[in-house]
């Protein structure tokens, strides 16, 4: 009895876990201003000058704008080695941090889905401004 509630309990963590990336995946279809993006920021390296300055792999996006074919993000002005650190900056209040909006990024709209299932952005939170 006891395997098939560990069977049980893995696949109710697979399940939350499909589900959280689906609900990140139809958010990054509609992009919203106000939107949090937990990005890996070396695949942003190039975007501007500021990242190239970051020795960290994980930062916040907020997204500023949204265009037609477009987002424009600005990146957090804190960094963090780890994903764990970088996902409590994520459930923080937006109002309180720091954003860097002089150096903001560009991202084609289209590619927000495929930088997800590629690892680069991690997670979204939907966070109106």
């Amino acid at each position: 009895m006891k395997p098939y509630l560990n069977l049980l309990a893995a696949l109710a963590v697979l399940i939350a876990l499909v589900s959280c990336a689906g609900s990140d995946l139809s958010k990054l279809r509609a992009p919203a201003p106000g939107d949090l993006y937990l990005a890996q920021m070396a695949a942003f390296n190039g975007a501007d000058d500021v990242h190239a300055r970051i020795p960290a792999d994980y930062g916040l996006l907020k997204v500023v704008r949204v265009e037609n074919d477009r987002v424009i993000v600005v990146p957090s002005s804190d960094s963090h080695e780890t994903y764990a650190a970088a996902s409590r900056m994520l459930r923080s209040d937006p109002d309180s941090l720091a954003w860097e909006s002089r150096n903001p990024i560009v991202i084609t709209r289209s590619r927000l889905p495929e930088l997800h299932t590629g690892g680069r952005l991690r997670s979204v939170r939907r966070h109106p401004q």
